[in-house]
């Protein structure tokens, strides 16, 4: 385990995160179809964990 560094570690996730809500947000407009494509992605990270 490494120690330190911990603001810019927290500033990168909190954009990143910030970033991907926008992304999914513009892919899903009104229509609701942005769950597709966040299941696509959530078994993708899970398999390549």
């Amino acid at each position: 385990m490494r120690g330190g560094g911990g603001a810019a570690e927290l500033a990168a996730t909190l954009i990143w995160l910030v970033v991907l809500t926008n992304a999914i947000n513009l892919i899903d407009g009104m229509d609701g179809l942005a769950t597709g494509v966040g299941l696509f992605a959530a078994l993708t990270m899970l398999t390549a964990a």
